[in-house]
């Protein structure tokens, strides 16, 4: 329990968690779909609003999305889809500039 993470550290244990799913997801060990808030709080020993603080810092980064889709969960972005999302984002402040 608490690999990877110093709960001692002054760096927010949110942010320790984010670092070490970020590097899974880079170096390709994680894909698809992440693990839940509750199997990361059991692996971790991270309160339920750590792990969620973590996947909002990702989401923020482009790296997770949450679909809005019946099943629950978190997915890792394929770089097409945040590719795609960061275009869209450049074009509509693009748009924006332009019109306003």
């Amino acid at each position: 329990m608490g690999q990877d993470l110093d709960h001692d550290s002054v760096t927010p244990l949110y942010v320790q968690l984010a670092a070490v799913l970020r590097g899974q997801i880079e170096r390709g060990e994680l894909s698809g779909r992440l693990p839940s808030v509750k199997s990361l709080q059991q692996q971790y020993g991270v309160a339920q609003g750590t792990a969620e603080r973590a996947f909002a810092l990702l989401r923020s980064e482009g790296l997770v999305t949450c679909p809005r889709t019946r099943a629950p969960g978190r997915l890792v972005m394929s770089q097409r889809d945040a590719l795609r999302q960061a275009l869209i984002c450049v074009s509509g402040a693009i748009a924006a500039a332009c019109t306003g």
